[in-house]
């Protein structure tokens, strides 16, 4: 008899076909287009379309992902030190050329959203606002792609799991998150976090 207490075994994997993989993309790919359609919350990409409103986090999440990402590059040219990266008050005391650093969530989505924001700022210009240097809507692309990347995870995992009906079905359910204009709490995780870190600790997890 089977011990009860044991957690249940994880299901075995099976070949996932070409055309089950390519329809698990497709679905990952209009989800991230379904996101990037309305993403714009500042005003700073206006022809993208209204996204959700600026969270309370959002901000200090975007400007340490800037943070990080410049830093990282003094780091390379040998004028900044990890220590003086990723220490926090109490470490470098006034000694912070490059800030304290914001240890309440682990560094890689904020990294993540920096990198976004410096990748398509340099590509497009946003709209110049008075108020700030950033633009959130394009740290934004980086919860975009991770969602994007989610869909496919998930789907493809399930596909290899219980078959590809079943995987092209968690991925059309999951996409369905990325309702442009969307104002109910995503499914998944259980608030607005399109602009936010939950993308991230749901791939990575």
């Amino acid at each position: 008899m089977p011990d009860s207490t044991l957690p249940p075994s994880t299901p075995e994997t099976t070949d996932v076909s070409r055309r089950a993989r390519l329809a698990v993309a497709a679905l990952a790919v209009l989800g991230l287009l379904g996101v990037v359609s309305h993403l714009d919350a500042a005003g700073d990409y206006p022809g993208l379309g209204a996204g959700p409103g600026l969270t309370v986090d959002e901000m200090f999440n975007v400007s340490e992902g800037f943070r990080l990402v410049e830093a990282t590059r003094f780091w390379f040219l040998g004028e900044l030190t990890w220590q003086q990266i990723f220490g926090q008050q109490e470490d470098l005391l006034a000694a912070a050329p490059a800030g304290y650093h914001l240890a309440d969530h682990p560094p890689l989505g904020r990294v993540a959203l920096g990198l976004a924001h410096q990748t398509v700022t340099a590509l497009v210009a946003p709209t110049h606002s008075e108020a700030t240097p950033l633009a959130p809507t394009a740290a934004r692309f980086g919860s975009a792609i991770a969602f994007g990347w989610l869909i496919y995870l998930v789907g493809r995992t399930t596909a290899g799991w219980y078959g590809s009906v079943a995987g092209f079905s968690a991925a059309t359910s999951l996409s369905a998150d990325a309702t442009p204009g969307r104002p109910r709490p995503s499914r998944f995780t259980g608030n607005d976090d399109h602009p936010g870190l939950h993308r991230f600790g749901a791939v990575t997890c």
